[in-house]
């Protein structure tokens, strides 16, 4: 079980440096145009998977990072650490509100709603 969440982990280290990747070459080409756009690996497992809306950039994203502070456990601490500076460094965008579509469906069943 330790073994398939530390792939898992490892899987969701690597999208975090894909999509950081991305993040920079959205900056460097709104300097200049960018030939190509980072592939981001979502299908390496199933959480990567699961939180592929999440990290996309569609919504807002809060990473807890779990540490101890005993002198037995320092290398898992010290693991844990980089990992999370690297989720520091990443930029996933802005969140983005509904489409135009849905927030015309919320309106009208919030003047349903208030119709009763």
């Amino acid at each position: 079980e330790a073994k398939a969440i530390n792939k898992s982990l490892s899987a969701l280290g690597n999208v975090v440096m894909a999509l950081g990747k991305r993040s920079e070459q959205r900056e460097s080409s709104s300097r200049q145009l960018s030939s190509e756009q980072q592939h981001v690996p979502f299908r390496d497992s199933k959480l990567t998977y699961f939180l592929q809306d999440s990290l996309s950039g569609s919504s807002k994203v809060l990473m807890f990072v779990n540490i101890s502070p005993t002198a037995a456990h320092a290398d898992e601490t010290l693991c844990s650490l980089k990992f999370a500076d690297r989720c520091r460094k990443t930029c996933l965008g802005m969140a983005r509100k509904g489409n135009s579509v849905e927030q015309e469906e919320v309106a009208a069943l919030k003047r349903q709603v208030q119709g009763l």
